[in-house]
């Protein structure tokens, strides 16, 4: 085991060198068909040197490919400068630390909510409207709320890692490796079902845009209204109004009665 992040050891132990091809496509296309791979039941190692990369090949031969990738997506497919590369690799450097066993136990309990809600919203980002960087920023936003330790369990593990694996093949493939020593049959989507009862669900007011949020299975199927209320912008804007929700076909659309029952 690797003890510290070392992209370029990474990249030795995972691919062969002939698999080093370049230009083939370019980085958003290979982002966005590992996602449609992960989430739709095919999963298999996306390869990055086929992709080709605004970063110089200097810079990539002093980063590593991952850091490339994740500077480049931040910089909005433009070449990154050396403080995005840096930022990056720090990014990587914490995950990949977290991963390692630990002195001390884990101060922060996983939560899977997080990894249900950036689980769909990148779906969403990433299949619906193409945007990576904002597919990369709710994952972030999950890694930072609730972060993987090496004692979490393989669906928490597997979950996160398979997450990153548009991002950073490299470091999720190395990571997935050694959670269970294959990448996962199953799809994302089949995934997040083992978290039940803990669920999440596509909410959005009349009008206006859509979130996801986390609830329990049980208590929403049961009372959804009531399950809703617990979220304060959701709260925040039908106290004392007269409201209801419906299921929709993009998801639970809330609905606000207007005075004299217009």
């Amino acid at each position: 085991m690797i003890e510290r992040y070392n992209p370029h050891l990474i990249q030795k132990r995972i691919l062969p060198l002939h698999d080093r091809q370049q230009g083939l496509i370019s980085l958003e296309e290979d982002v966005i068909s590992q996602a449609r791979n992960i989430w739709g039941g095919n999963p298999k190692w996306s390869n990055p040197f086929r992709t080709q990369y605004q970063a110089a090949p200097e810079i990539i031969g002093e980063y590593g490919i991952d850091v490339a990738r994740i500077a480049e997506i931040t910089n909005s497919n433009r070449p990154p400068d050396e403080a995005l590369l840096e930022s990056s690799h720090r990014w990587l450097s914490r995950i990949y630390a977290r991963t390692l066993p630990a002195k001390k136990p884990a101060k922060q309990k996983w939560n899977p909510d997080q990894w249900l809600i950036a689980a769909l919203a990148a779906r969403d980002h990433l299949l619906t409207r193409g945007k990576m960087y904002v597919a990369l920023s709710v994952i972030k936003k999950a890694w930072k709320l609730s972060p993987i330790e090496h004692e979490a369990g393989i669906n928490e593990k597997t979950m996160a890692f398979v997450l990153l694996s548009p991002f950073a093949p490299c470091l999720a493939q190395t990571l997935l490796t050694r959670t269970d020593g294959t990448f996962p049959a199953t799809n994302l989507e089949e995934l997040c079902e083992s978290f039940y009862p803990r669920q999440a669900v596509k909410v959005g007011f009349y009008g206006g845009g859509w979130n996801w949020e986390v609830v329990d299975s049980h208590a929403f199927k049961k009372d959804p209204m009531g399950s809703l209320m617990e979220f304060q912008w959701i709260a925040k804007v039908v106290k004392g109004r007269e409201w209801s929700v419906r299921k929709d076909n993009e998801g639970w659309l809330i609905c606000l009665n207007l005075p004299n029952g217009k």
